[in-house]
Order: structure tokens, then C-alpha cells, then sequence
């Protein structure tokens, strides 16, 4: 497996960048996946659901995000008016224990005065249902879809977005 892991896609030049190569280069190096942080997409200040989407249209198969995620403090609330959730009913912020640490996740459960709920890889995979799978995810985890399945772990539901 190749995969190409790219540093901080600052602004409109990073996005541009992404947009006119990684299509390329995941053809001509046989690359398997290609991951970015986008924390400073938007313009050195965070990233929005647009640019996001913009990232992944462009061929990026994963973001990594930081501390500077949450300066555009709007991206999960855009997210959530999309799909016609009311803030009140985010009950937790979940992932994978991997990232029981990451700034970005306990800001985002604090913003929200949620609790932050991490899960190993064994009780995810314990989860019964459809999820996405990826490769890529399954070789850095060993779990076949953390945010699915990580979303669902702590009350149950249906998933209203799919990974993208």
C-alpha cells in the first residue's frame, strides 16, 4: 500500500495545489490513498464543509485536522443545519482511543458540553450494521470505519451522513 501523506494545505494556494496534482500523482505513483491537513484550509484559519468537500472532489481521500480546525467554529453547526440537526441533540463527541488526545476532538466536545468518547478498536468492531469500510483506515487502526461506527457506539441510531 502507497500512500501519500501531505503536509498543511494552507489557503487557496494549498486547495489549488491539491486540485491540479493529486488526481495526477495518484495516477502515475499507484498510490493507494492520499492524505492532507487541512486545518489551515481556510484561509490559515480552520476549514468549512465547502472546502472540505472541495478537498475530497480534488482527490484526497482523508483529512487530518488540528487546533486550528476550530477556527472556523461554524463546521460542524454548517454540517448539522445541512442534515436539519438542532445543536442540542449532539450527545457526544466519539472516536477511536488512538485520538483520546486530539485537540481538535476535546475543543469540538467542549464547544458543545458533550462528553468526548473514545473506544478501542475491538469494541467497534463489536458493532453489528452497514458501515463504509476503507483500507486505508483499517491499516492505520484496525477498525474498517471509526467514524461511522464510533458514531453509533455510544446510543445506537441510524447514521444520517455517510462518510465521504
Amino acid at each position: 500500500m502507497k500512500i501519500l501523506m501531505l503536509g498543511d494545505v494552507n489557503g487557496a494556494p494549498g486547495r489549488r495545489m491539491l486540485k491540479e496534482h493529486v488526481k495526477r500523482l495518484k495516477s502515475d505513483l499507484g498510490l493507494s490513498a492520499v492524505v492532507a491537513n487541512a486545518e489551515n484550509a481556510a484561509a490559515g484559519n480552520g476549514l468549512t464543509a465547502a472546502l472540505a468537500k472541495d478537498i475530497f472532489d480534488a482527490g484526497v481521500d482523508a483529512i487530518t485536522l488540528g487546533d486550528h480546525t476550530w477556527g472556523q467554529k461554524d463546521f460542524v453547526a454548517e454540517i448539522l443545519k445541512e442534515d436539519g440537526i438542532p445543536a442540542q441533540r449532539v450527545g457526544a463527541v466519539c472516536s477511536i482511543d488512538l485520538k483520546k488526545d486530539e485537540e481538535a476532538i476535546l475543543s469540538l466536545a467542549k464547544q458543545y458540553r458533550v462528553p468526548a468518547h473514545f473506544y478501542t478498536s475491538e469494541e467497534l468492531m463489536e458493532l453489528e450494521g452497514e458501515f463504509s469500510k476503507s483500507e486505508f483506515v483499517k491499516s492505520v487502526t484496525t477498525v474498517d470505519c471509526v467514524c461511522e461506527r464510533s458514531s453509533v457506539r455510544p446510543f445506537g441510531g441510524e447514521i444520517i451522513r455517510r462518510k465521504t
